[in-house]
């Protein structure tokens, strides 16, 4: 067979691989003023193990010594490539229907890449008008979502009563019709609703990140139509990143000696500017120039030194 580019008969050969139902790889190659004149594209169980004897871990390997191959050439007077030495005979089962697994077949075309991308973007599904919900939409992840998304659906399972209030502090009983429990909450405020604290005695945020129905309900009771920021922890939020980087992080002069000590704080402080320079694609070009020279200087002062 002839093909105009030698991209074309590896294309060829690993569709010919997939509809058959085994993987392609490239076991030999040459090439002459950078263009390649020859390449041999054989089945994917080719070869044999490499593995040493004295693996304490043993994975199974795929190469069984599978001669199944074909080899592509340059001609010269034809400006083609020949594809010759054809062995079509394997030693193993093939696999049409599973071929789609193997490396050299995993491939996303463009339009399943662009359908992934907008999936990210698509809004989660609401189920109730809770603002709350519309809230912790745009702001949770979606499997983190998805857990508040049930917390909110309970409330409506949730009965509040009113315990006692005071100029700072209300304090209610949430009777849950689902489980027949009590639970007590205590909504802390001040007067003019500017600081809105809640806590509840089941303890759910402090163990799992996000108000439980309880906190919920008692927000609503009070017509609070928004969660307070500080209930939205930063790792369960879309647009998490390393925060802490941002915190100061100093190394004593008695723990600059430790090898660790240096490296977490050198840690800290170029993740500040990772995150800065991840901004813009001019300071993203600033910050890969700057390190360049810094680890050049640093590699110069190690010349002549142990470590």
């Amino acid at each position: 067979m002839i093909f105009q580019t030698i991209s074309d008969a590896q294309k060829f050969y690993n569709a010919y691989a997939k509809r058959v139902g085994f993987g392609m790889t490239i076991t030999d190659g040459r090439r002459k003023n950078d263009v390649f004149i020859y390449k041999r594209f054989s089945c994917h169980r080719c070869g044999q193990s490499r593995r040493g004897k004295e693996t304490i871990s043993h994975r199974d390997s795929s190469k069984i010594g599978c001669t199944a191959s074909v080899r592509v050439r340059y001609d010269k007077d034809t400006n083609t490539y020949i594809m010759y030495d054809v062995i079509l005979e394997h030693n193993h089962i093939l696999h049409p229907t599973a071929a789609m697994y193997l490396r050299s077949h995993r491939k996303i075309c463009t339009p399943e890449k662009a359908e992934i991308l907008n999936m990210r973007s698509v809004e989660a599904y609401l189920k109730t008008c809770s603002p709350f919900e519309k809230q912790a939409a745009a702001i949770y992840t979606r499997s983190i979502f998805h857990k508040f998304q049930q917390e909110l659906i309970e409330v409506a399972a949730c009965h509040p009563q009113r315990i006692c209030e005071d100029e700072s502090k209300l304090t209610l009983r949430v009777k849950s019709f689902e489980r027949v429990k009590l639970k007590g909450i205590c909504m802390e405020m001040q007067k003019e609703y500017t600081e809105k604290e809640v806590e509840c005695s089941c303890k759910s945020f402090e163990f799992k990140g996000f108000l439980c129905r309880h906190a919920l309900l008692a927000l609503q009771y009070v017509g609070i139509d928004s969660i307070p920021n500080k209930y939205f922890l930063q790792r369960w939020c879309k647009d998490m990143r390393y925060r802490h980087a941002c915190q100061s992080f100093d190394v004593q002069k008695e723990e600059k000696k430790c090898s660790s000590s240096r490296y977490t704080n050198l840690i800290f402080r170029f993740m500040k500017v990772a995150e800065a320079a991840s901004c813009s694609e001019e300071a993203y070009d600033i910050a890969v120039a700057e390190i360049s020279k810094i680890l050049g200087r640093v590699m110069e002062s190690m010349n002549g030194l142990s470590i």
